[in-house]
């Protein structure tokens, strides 16, 4: 046995010291996301020739242990989204094979050890969103292969280490929401391959050099007293270069209008960089509030499923009025909503999107609904989620946009919630919450779409597909399928497709209970789904080539 996995099932209970009896030939050990608890055995370390341990996303407490400097083979180490405290152990420099390293989104404290210098190897390195403090070891900038670096969501101090300017393989920096200080090492504008850096909500001055788009400023304790005020943490673009971008808001370039506002298609500077522009429509009066609200939001916020905010316009046109926009990364596969409900005339008219795809956009959707509500600083209710505000960018990777809606949620000191919003309760009937907004119950009839089924059964499909009944065993939790008013042409449709249908379906049910507290969280909804995705995988019923998974 060479490879153990165990990925994205529903085991619980504590690792037993017994695994270390596991084939001292075994190369590759994948436990992620379950529900594993406990401590990491220390007794792991004879499984001396692991390459690959992965361990993220389960509930494991205690310390990360020192005897792991023994995986001197070791390649990649995940155990990122766990319960993990105390120090990163000086013995991970031992591993001079690492070329990944994910221990994001636990509790660890202390500094980064010295002896990370010695991972000549490493490419990856993630220690984001955990108690970790002391300055960034200067002997980060001995790491000569790091691509990817993620620091933001600590208490480390001090400066950016100048020697970060010798990671000339670097792509992509953060190391947002510290408490950084200092200019920004110039020697960083020569990084010919950096492609994001965010350095937000530190307390780093001195000039902007848009060698790059990032976010970046002061930390502020000034309550925000106007619009300027709410959008002063991102960096200003003029009105003249938003006009230019467009060929003076031409309609060629409008891609989209709705209440608040208008979205062109820009072209920004010599770097001939494709951006979406959202230009406010003042003359709503929500409309100023909807822009300081989304402002609010997507300055604090960073998920690759989420819509990316470049910068932001408040000026002055032509005429003398008032003009706002905001300025995001530009999606090349439009919305959702005109792959679901392709207009006549529509060149996304002969494009369909298979069960897998469609299984992977509601995944991207639920990790950045389960960023939003459980992973902020703020804790995020979208308020309108909707077909039309996800956005694909050209990999098909799903982004969820439109925050201005969106309401923050606070938790006082006597654990009672409290909603706080400028807008009030809005949101598009049908899409709201029962308990935000007014609507009536949808018919099972309309949910499935009938390009997913067979021709054969496609005139008569939907409804009848509608009228299958599901329940939950409670001692597998497995779906049992139930054929009702004498549904033989169903049988034509594949076994593995209804019980993912119904599974779908089962899980959107889940979603939308009538009471908030019985209602399934996100967190377990990216495991359904992914679930789901992996039994079509495994089945064979998804024609792979015909998507790139991600």
């Amino acid at each position: 046995m060479n490879k153990l996995s165990f990925v994205e099932n529903r085991f619980e209970g504590v690792l037993p010291s017994s695994i270390s009896n596991l084939s001292t030939q075994l190369t590759e050990l994948y436990l992620d996301g379950n529900k594993i608890s406990g401590t990491i055995p220390v007794a792991m370390q004879n499984l001396i020739n692991l390459i690959g341990l992965g361990m993220e996303y389960n509930l494991l407490t205690g310390t990360i242990p020192t005897s792991f400097g023994k995986f001197q083979k070791m390649q990649k180490l995940s155990l990122q989204g766990n319960k993990l405290s105390g120090k990163i152990p000086s013995s991970i420099g031992n591993l001079t094979q690492l070329a990944e390293l994910f221990l994001s989104q636990n509790n660890l404290e202390g500094s980064i050890p010295p002896s990370t210098d010695s991972l000549k190897n490493i490419n990856s390195l993630d220690v984001s969103k955990n108690n970790l403090s002391g300055e960034i070891p200067t002997t980060i900038g001995n790491c000569l292969n790091l691509v990817y670096l993620g620091l933001q969501g600590n208490s480390f101090n001090g400066t950016i280490p100048s020697s970060m300017a010798s990671l000339k393989s670097l792509e992509h920096l953060d190391v947002s929401q510290n408490n950084l200080s200092g200019l920004i090492p110039k020697g960083l504008e020569k990084l010919s391959f950096l492609k994001y850096l965010n350095i937000s909500f530190n307390n780093i001055e001195g000039e902007f050099h848009p060698f790059l788009f990032f976010i970046g400023g002061k930390k502020s304790k000034k309550k925000p007293s106007s619009i300027v005020s709410n959008i002063d943490l991102l960096p200003t673009i003029s009105y003249k270069m938003l006009h230019q971008a467009t060929n003076g808001f031409s309609l060629d370039n409008l891609i989209g209008s709705g209440s608040f506002g208008s979205v062109y298609k820009g072209v920004l500077d010599q770097e001939e960089r494709l951006v979406a522009i959202k230009v406010l429509n003042l003359q709503n009066k929500d409309a100023s509030k909807s822009f300081m609200s989304e402002c609010k939001v997507l300055r604090n916020v960073r998920h690759r499923n989420l819509i990316k905010i470049l910068t932001c316009c408040s000026s002055i046109n032509y005429n003398g009025d008032d003009f706002k926009a905001l300025v995001f990364e530009f999606m090349a596969n439009g919305s959702l909503e005109m792959w679901l409900h392709p207009m006549t005339d529509s060149d996304n008219q002969s494009k369909n999107l298979s069960i897998l795809q469609r299984l992977i956009i509601a995944i991207d959707v639920a990790f950045a609904l389960n960023y939003l509500h459980n992973h902020c600083e703020q804790k995020i209710i979208h308020c309108d989620l909707k077909p039309s505000n996800i956005l694909l960018d050209s990999d098909m990777i799903a982004h969820v946009s439109d925050f201005g809606l969106s309401r923050l949620l606070t938790t006082s000191n006597d654990s009672s919630q409290k909603y706080t919003s400028t807008i009030g309760l809005k949101g598009s009937i049908g899409y709201a919450v029962p308990e935000y907004g007014m609507g009536g119950e949808g018919m099972l009839i309309q949910v499935v779409d009938p390009v997913l089924l067979p021709r054969e059964v496609e005139g008569m499909g939907v409804a009848t597909a509608a009228m299958m009944a599901t329940k939950e065993d409670d001692n597998d939790n497995e779906i049992e399928v139930e054929e009702a008013n004498n549904t033989e042409d169903f049988r034509h449709i594949d076994v593995d497709m209804q019980k993912c249908l119904l599974s779908v379906l089962n899980i959107g049910i889940l979603c939308s209970l009538e009471s908030p507290k019985e209602r399934i969280n996100m967190e377990e909804v990216i495991k359904e789904l992914q679930m789901i995705k992996s039994t079509l995988l495994v089945r064979g019923f998804a024609k792979v080539d015909q998507v790139e998974l991600k």
